[in-house]
């Protein structure tokens, strides 16, 4: 939330002024929803990276069990 008070003058911002607020608040809404977005692919990345290495350790493991 936003808020943008003078108690001092009524009327004292412009339809200008609680536009600009409003492109500035769904602006930071957006900001915000990208980096929480990024942060989880960043998560999943490195979850993925670690099942990669644990089936690597897995396939090793398997190439020198004797073939029967």
């Amino acid at each position: 939330m936003i808020s943008l008070q003078n108690l001092d003058i009524e009327h004292a911002f412009s339809d200008s002024d609680v536009n600009l607020l409003t492109t500035l608040g769904q602006r930071m809404t957006v900001a915000l929803e990208s980096a929480r977005l990024l942060d989880e692919t960043n998560r999943l990345l490195k979850e993925t990276e670690q099942r990669t290495a644990e089936l690597s350790v897995i396939n090793s493991v398997q190439d020198d069990l004797p073939v029967k």
